[in-house]
């Protein structure tokens, strides 16, 4: 009983894992948290090269523990299988790790054929190193606000610092700007974008907007980029317009990040040299960051300014919409909702502790 009880722990485990290499099924991926650089080795029992395939794998899951190895069975997992490719090779590689899981962004990169040893050790080398660069990247912390350059401020016989520059610690898990994007004060407006556009214009239209098509003959504005049809939902690196401007781990807040803002912080009727606004305090840091009411640019212009702000997410709304948390006196809301993503409206510039 105890050699059957044996065998059959043998099997399952033989089951599992096969050359190093663990199992796992679509379902189990969509549950996955990645904590390495992952090689997906996509394979069938039937196909010659794909043991081939797998007896290199083998030698690299000896050179790469800072990597995971799992192998797929398209017998098992056709539909996914069907969707990571158009022209159905196999073997089929696919190298994945983690940018900012936080917004969802991951970096994929896929390979169908058989690859020599050189070309598979070389790729796994450089996505570790990417991984690694990362990681060391999101370890170096940007600094908190010295409080050198803050204002004092009184709510309710309390004392805040104002942040007139830097980082500034909200309690809320992340970062924010002392002030908008462009801007050199708290209490400036700085630049209007477009949601998903790196540069300030002075036309905010669908026939300027960077990721639209319009079609003359059913009259219709098509978006060519963050949509249904190619699921990308949040914006990449390269159209975040503070991580471009501003470098570093400085990126626009996703919507969850406005919502914290909005709910675990106070805010109050605030005027700042001048300009009106809304102040947000922590009363868990004690720290104070200043939203002035500098409005927005429409398809007809400059509009609301002095009566409202607008702050864009990263994230994708719907088709022709982002995410932004607004503040309108004049219809006494303060939310974040869906705005027109061809419009120019603030950034305001978030990073991770």
């Amino acid at each position: 009983m105890k050699r059957l009880y044996l065998f059959i722990m043998l099997l399952t485990c033989t089951s599992i894992f096969v050359m190093g290499q663990r199992r796992i099924t679509e379902e189990e991926w969509d549950d996955l948290v990645l904590t390495k650089p992952v090689v997906l080795d996509f394979y069938a029992d039937w196909c010659a090269p794909c043991r081939q395939q797998a007896q290199v794998i083998s030698q690299l899951v000896r050179e790469f523990p800072g990597i995971d190895f799992y192998k797929v069975d398209i017998e098992r997992d056709k539909d996914w299988f069907s969707d990571q490719t158009e022209d159905g090779y196999i073997p089929m590689i696919q190298f994945w790790y983690v940018i900012d899981e936080g917004r969802g962004q991951y970096y994929k990169s896929t390979v169908s054929g058989l690859m020599s040893y050189a070309e598979l050790r070389d790729s796994c080398q450089a996505i570790l190193n990417r991984y690694n660069d990362i990681q060391r990247k999101i370890k170096s912390s940007q600094k908190v606000s010295t409080n050198k350059t803050d204002t004092i401020v009184v709510i309710d016989g309390a004392n805040y610092h104002l942040a007139l520059s830097g980082a500034v610690d909200m309690g809320t898990g992340i970062l924010w700007a002392a002030y908008n994007l462009d801007a050199n004060r708290p209490e400036q407006a700085g630049g209007f974008y477009a949601w998903g556009e790196t540069a300030t214009k002075n036309d905010y239209t669908w026939s300027t907007y960077k990721y639209a098509n319009y079609n003359q003959y059913s009259d219709q504005t098509y978006v060519t980029k963050y949509s249904k049809a190619d699921k990308k939902f949040y914006l990449q690196a390269s159209d975040d317009a503070a991580t471009q401007k501003w470098g570093g781990k400085w990126r626009m807040p996703d919507k969850s990040e406005t919502w914290d803002l909005l709910w675990e912080t106070e805010w109050t009727s605030f005027t700042l040299r001048g300009t009106w606004g809304l102040l947000a305090y922590s009363k868990r840091t004690k720290n104070a960051i200043f939203f002035p009411a500098v409005g927005c640019v429409d398809s007809d212009g400059p509009t609301n300014i002095g009566t409202a702000f607008y702050i864009w997410t990263s994230q994708l709304a719907e088709e022709y919409g982002g995410y932004a948390l607004l503040f309108e006196s004049f219809n006494d809301e303060f939310r974040t909702s869906t705005l027109d993503r061809a419009s120019g409206y603030s950034i305001r510039p978030v990073c991770n502790k």
